[in-house]
């Protein structure tokens, strides 16, 4: 495959970006109301999905051992990932 046609960020940065609307996940848990908790639960699924519609290029994969930190102060969140396993075995 051409690096031409991957995103020029890797698996785990693309990763992290699904946390950026956690703050729904917050208000689905304060919510008394069930409909309104699905709601949050559903906005939040749809914003994982959205944010990466036209975004058709593959990321690059990590390499065994990289490692990816993203700290939000402004949405109150701080994330640590790492490459562990190219496989699943199941």
């Amino acid at each position: 495959m051409p690096a031409s046609l991957c995103e020029p960020l890797s698996f785990l940065q693309r990763f992290s970006e699904n946390v950026f609307y956690s703050y729904l996940i917050e208000k689905a848990a304060s919510c008394a109301d069930p409909c309104k908790r699905m709601e949050y639960v559903t906005a939040f699924v749809v914003t994982t999905i959205s944010s990466n519609i036209n975004r058709l290029s593959k990321p690059f994969n990590p390499i065994l051992g990289e490692t990816y930190e993203c700290l939000r102060e402004d949405l109150g969140f701080r994330i640590i990932l790492e490459q562990v396993s190219h496989h699943v075995n199941f």
